[in-house]
């Protein structure tokens, strides 16, 4: 089996806050993409960090599971998060996105993300064939802070 090798497409640091950070021009080139992210935000109490494919904020659905200080919680939405983070801390998100530039099937995202209040994994879908070029994160009453990052790679298989 051949080793699989991560190719850096871009990165973004923070040097002030923002509500969303958008990877557009996503070259076709690789299997699949991995997001690594570590994020914080301004806002009061958890925030909801999505993820949208090509401004399409429809076709998504996920199933997650999730631990923090109060217990447990688990279930469906219609979205898909890139992370769950919580005002004052810093997460730590991973997002794999399988067969992105595949024109014959839906795509797959598998999400783990943490802080030291929060931790949840999910397995979303985003119903469409089209190949994904552009990647938005955005945040929901908040921003993101500055020196959050966000680091797309591709990844050669």
């Amino acid at each position: 089996m051949a080793t699989q090798t991560y190719v850096a497409l871009a990165t973004t640091t923070l040097s002030g806050t923002t509500a969303s950070v958008t990877f557009s021009s996503i070259p076709a080139d690789y299997r699949d993409l991995v997001l690594v992210t570590k994020i914080g935000n301004n806002g009061s109490g958890a925030k909801e960090i999505s993820l949208v494919f090509n401004s399409d904020s429809s076709n998504r659905s996920r199933v997650f599971a999730a631990g923090y200080s109060g217990g447990t919680l688990s279930g469906t939405a219609s979205t898909i998060l890139a992370a769950y983070n919580t005002a004052g801390l810093i997460s730590s998100n991973t997002a794999h996105i399988m067969d992105y530039s595949a024109t014959d099937k839906h795509k797959t995202v598998l999400v783990r993300n943490g802080d030291t209040a929060f931790t949840m994994m999910q397995a979303g879908r985003w119903a469409s064939t089209a190949a994904i070029n552009s990647i938005e994160l955005s945040i929901s009453g908040a921003s993101f802070t500055a020196g959050s990052t966000f680091s797309l790679y591709g990844i050669e298989a």
